[in-house]
Parts: C-alpha cells; sequence; structure tokens
C-alpha cells in the first residue's frame, strides 16, 4: 500500500512499527545492519496508495 514519508523515515529504526499490536520493527534493522556492515546499500522508496520498491546493493568481492 505504500508508507507515508513520516513512516519512511522511520520505517529501519528498531522496534519502530505500525502494527497495533504484537512485537514488529526488528526484521528492516537487521537487514540495514548487514548491509551497512558489508559496505552496501539499503534504498527505500515508497507513495502511499502506490506501494514501495526496496532496492538492496552489496559489493562484489572478486
Amino acid at each position: 500500500l505504500g508508507m507515508t514519508e513520516d513512516v519512511l523515515r522511520r520505517a529501519s529504526d528498531p522496534f519502530f512499527t505500525t502494527k497495533t499490536s504484537g512485537l514488529g520493527g526488528l526484521g528492516l534493522p537487521m537487514v540495514n545492519r548487514f548491509v551497512r556492515e558489508a559496505r552496501g546499500h539499503l534504498r527505500l522508496e515508497s507513495e502511499p496508495g502506490r506501494g514501495t520498491v526496496v532496492t538492496l546493493r552489496l559489493p562484489v568481492d572478486g
């Protein structure tokens, strides 16, 4: 469904969730940490009513 700018800004904050019950907000922060430790980049683009695009770029070691 997409995220508002406010939600998008906080999407990778640990324990941030828009859910009304239960524990949430750990998956994206874990992915973000992994990407940073791998010297990669995580990009989130979102628009309410249109959806969300997540781009994950990791370096190739060779």
